[in-house]
């Protein structure tokens, strides 16, 4: 799984995206910070200093241990899904994306419930297209709502 996220936004991700991202895009990773006491640390990245380590960030943000073979360092830290320590960034001027939570601005308004183990075992390709047709319904419909 590793892999074919990594090449899949490898594939997406603009040569030049670290640059034009920095202070509009906000990634939330959970911290690994010992065995003791607070185990993780939220922490919010908004730069990056190339596009490998903008791809990197997304990486770690999105790293669940187990689903993905390969855990994600980042400044020598070990990083996980941001979910872990907030799953929804609360970020004043931000866009809110998340299938699963009413609280998001880009979300499932529909009602159709989606359970969370969805995100980590979708199913077959014809439940990921529907999800994917679903995002950008929900997208659509607050672009048009908002602009």
């Amino acid at each position: 799984m590793t892999e074919i996220v990594r090449s899949g936004l490898e594939k997406f991700v603009r040569k030049g995206a670290a640059e034009r991202c920095r202070g509009r895009l906000m990634v939330g990773v959970s911290e690994f910070n010992s065995l003791r006491g607070e185990r993780f640390v939220k922490r919010i990245w908004s730069e990056w200093d190339s596009d490998k380590t903008l791809i990197d960030c997304i990486m770690a943000s999105c790293y669940l241990p187990i689903y993905y073979e390969t855990p994600t360092l980042l400044n020598g830290k070990l990083c996980l899904d941001g979910g872990i320590t907030d799953n929804l960034l609360d970020i004043p001027g931000f866009v809110k994306v998340c299938p699963y939570m009413e609280e998001a601005d880009i979300g499932n308004k529909r009602g159709t419930r989606i359970p969370k183990w969805a995100a980590v075992l979708p199913g077959g390709m014809k439940d990921m297209e529907r999800l994917e047709g679903m995002g950008w319904e929900d997208a659509e419909a607050w672009f048009s709502k908002s602009f």
